[in-house]
């Protein structure tokens, strides 16, 4: 296999090239979608709205183009993953080990060291009925806990469908499904006019970060039970496309819990001044998060806890994560590509899902549906500017 690991490094870096320039097109499209919203919340005259719908088509074909990008990443990364897959499969025919008591990320090297070392003090046969056990164990607990992939969220999971976890500007764009989106937020507020609605879907993509962040740790537990999801929650689990229904789940938590807070003995209380206008919103913060998350799960039967954290780096990011997913909040907004460069920098607070962590350290998070990368030790940080969340299911 040497003769293509050297071919797949070099299929890495023309990778690594198109990523450049989608952080570019990124960079582009983030401008195009802050002057939409500029122009949303400021002015709706003719010729603003006629402005926005031209700067709305731009943005749309800057996203096929983004997409076309990913499929041909994907598409890479699918050769490399064969290959690897393949070598894999191979070292499991030679341990002799049944294909189908193998977890899909279980370390084929960690297992035969193990079962080497177990060897020498209770024997070949023993010490293979140990490991056997040992990974039948984990199969049990992930199916258990509705994992039936340690870490695997398919929010983030397919850069050829166009989605990288959720996008709190999703609904507003998706004119599509306006209906569908009308009817989850006439639950709650059952008088609304469809121009109300728009409004209140409007108020959402200015705030609504908080509450994709949430959401997207929501998918990875129902993974193999997705009849289940759509019993807790009234809709399919994906979309006719095959993605995440992360806009839906997100109108249904946002319209069921905004504006709701933790009053005196635990007491429910709705703040009716807490958000400046009907189009803008004041967004979320630790605790309202927390509150607004484990309220809304505790009403769908779902045990959460969402508590926060102290730190996250690239020493200790592999151990929190097997607890849970990691939200993190920052205060201003500077989003880097792959390579580290600023693609997007702005003033104001934002809150996003951490999906991984770089070798030099960076934290590799969702954003808008996209891929970004943020320096938790930008010095922008070190006044307590950067705060980190977990959120864990029972």
């Amino acid at each position: 296999m040497g003769e293509f690991r050297l071919n797949e490094q070099q299929l890495k870096d023309q990778l690594t090239n198109l990523s450049n320039t989608k952080g570019s097109l990124i960079l582009i499209r983030a401008s195009v979608d802050a002057n939409i919203l500029r122009l949303r919340l400021t002015n709706n005259s003719a010729t603003a709205n006629a402005v926005r719908t031209r700067l709305g088509a731009v943005g749309k074909r800057l996203g096929k183009e983004i997409n076309n990008i990913n499929k041909i990443k994907n598409t890479g990364n699918q050769i490399c993953s064969y290959a690897r897959n393949a070598e894999i499969k191979a070292e499991r025919s030679l341990m002799g080990v049944p294909e189908i008591l193998i977890p899909p990320r279980f370390n084929a090297s960690r297992y035969l060291v193990t079962k080497v070392i177990l060897a020498k003090s209770v024997g070949p046969v023993f010490a293979e009925l140990i490991v056997i056990g040992y990974v039948i164990g984990n199969l049990a607990n992930n199916y258990k806990h509705g994992t039936t992939q340690a870490g695997y969220n398919p929010s983030y999971g397919d850069p050829a469908k166009g989605q990288y976890g959720g996008n709190q500007s999703g609904p507003v764009e998706d004119e599509e499904h306006f209906n569908d989106y009308a009817a989850i937020v006439r639950k709650y507020y059952p008088d609304m006019t469809d121009d109300e609605v728009k409004a209140y879907l409007t108020k959402m993509e200015s705030e609504g970060c908080g509450y994709v962040a949430l959401v997207n740790t929501i998918f990875a537990q129902y993974v193999g039970r997705e009849d289940e999801f759509e019993k807790t929650f009234g809709f399919p689990m994906y979309d006719e496309n095959g993605r995440p229904n992360s806009n839906r789940l997100l109108t249904d938590f946002y319209s069921a819990t905004d504006n709701h807070n933790k009053g005196k003995k635990g007491k429910d209380v709705v703040d009716v001044n807490e958000d400046p206008s009907n189009i803008e919103g004041t967004g979320t913060n630790r605790d309202s998060r927390e509150y607004r998350w484990e309220k809304y799960t505790s009403e769908h039967g779902i045990k959460s806890d969402v508590h926060n954290l102290d730190k996250v780096t690239k020493d200790n990011y592999s151990k929190l994560a097997k607890n849970g997913e990691i939200i993190v909040g920052i205060n201003p907004v500077k989003l880097r590509d792959a390579t580290g460069k600023v693609v997007y920098n702005s003033d104001g607070g934002h809150a996003m899902t951490v999906t991984g962590v770089t070798e030099d350290g960076l934290l590799r998070v969702s954003s808008w549906g996209e891929e970004y990368y943020i320096d938790p030790n930008d010095t922008d940080y070190n006044k307590g500017h950067i705060t980190f969340q977990q959120v864990t299911y029972k």
